[in-house]
């Protein structure tokens, strides 16, 4: 291979590398300039006091505040009061999954489909406290929580 040829296959080999350097760049910068998933969590209870063994439902809403549809599969959840027995869990939307070796009294994680820019999911919860005192349900989501806590009385 002549010097000529050998200098003019360095030139490309140096401008394909600037070209892949310059794409790998302009790509990390896009993936920077997305705005993270932005979700706001709130919920109440069916009731503000109950007696030890009978139900309580916490109602859930999950909006979307992101200016784009986005799915939270698994990185919204319930963390279940302490004191409290599981019975169940419901949504508008996807589906849920109790997972009892999680935390103090397990906890629920919410699968959810697409949600759209501003659109919500509706989820109940349903726990029967198993002593007096009070209970508090905590949701987490990306970037939000939400608590809510309920009086227990004795029978």
């Amino acid at each position: 291979m002549s010097i000529k040829q050998n200098i003019k296959r360095r030139m490309l080999m140096v401008v394909a590398l600037a070209m892949t350097v310059a794409v790998l760049a302009a790509g990390t910068a896009q993936a920077q300039a997305s705005p993270p998933s932005q979700m706001s969590v709130t919920q109440t209870a069916s009731v503000p006091e109950v007696v030890v063994g009978e139900p309580v439902s916490f109602h859930i809403t999950l909006t979307n505040e992101s200016p784009y549809d986005e799915s939270f599969n698994g990185n919204v959840f319930d963390v279940l009061p302490v004191g409290a027995q599981f019975v169940s869990a419901s949504s508008s939307q996807g589906y849920s999954a109790f997972e009892p070796t999680h935390g103090e009294n397990g906890d629920v994680h919410f699968y959810t489909d697409t949600i759209p820019s501003g659109g919500t999911v509706q989820i109940d919860v349903v726990v029967v406290p198993q002593k007096a005192g009070s209970i508090t349900n905590e949701v987490k989501a990306p970037m939000s929580s939400s608590e809510a806590t309920v009086l227990v009385d004795a029978v």
